[in-house]
């Protein structure tokens, strides 16, 4: 009834022997092609899901190395400052809060649990020289310019630090001053 299928699908010839008609070889050839269809795609999804875990893992170890990189940065950045004795700082001007390095905490000789805000940062100096830091920071604010600035830090214990602070400003897409980045 239907050669030409038949034969596209191997044709009743090769299935005579075993008793079937066209239909039924038909039927054999399409569930041949089927099951053939079905194993090239799952071993192609099976290559691609290699692929993918392949590409996955290598991900893992870029982002596995670039987080070791950072930390090694950050270790040596930590030394520097402890071996030079200087510190980092940047405060958020719209908040303002600050971070500070280990090493702003050992030249304060606050422990670093406390977590600083502008306005404890400017009560440590000295009460002659508070007026001037602060001016400097409004300075830095209003205008986005730098500023260095030379005054002395009272610690908890009494003990008076002379520091030398330099700050640049952080600029935020209007052009206006969004945060200060300064070291001392």
């Amino acid at each position: 009834a239907l050669p030409g299928i038949a034969v596209l699908f191997g044709g009743a010839h090769i299935l005579a022997p075993f008793g079937l008609t066209d239909m039924g070889a038909v039927a054999i050839s399409v569930l041949i092609l089927t099951v053939a269809c079905l194993l090239y795609r799952a071993n192609r999804e099976r290559r691609e899901a290699e692929l993918a875990r392949r590409e996955t893992v290598e991900i893992a170890d870029q982002h596995r190395r670039a987080a070791d990189e950072l930390r090694n940065r950050n270790n040596w950045l930590r030394m520097t400052e402890a071996l030079a004795h200087v510190g980092h700082w940047p405060l958020d001007l719209a908040d303002e809060t600050l971070f500070w390095s280990d090493e702003t905490y050992a030249i304060h000789g606050w422990s670093r649990d406390r977590k600083p805000r502008l306005e404890d940062a400017l009560s440590v100096y000295h009460e002659d020289d508070r007026e001037h830091v602060a001016q400097a920071v409004e300075t830095a604010r209003e205008t986005g310019r730098p500023y260095t600035f030379r005054a002395r830090l009272v610690r908890p214990n009494g003990e008076i630090r002379h520091v030398e602070a330099v700050a640049k400003t952080q600029l935020d897409e209007m052009g206006n001053a969004a945060a200060l980045f300064g070291v001392f």
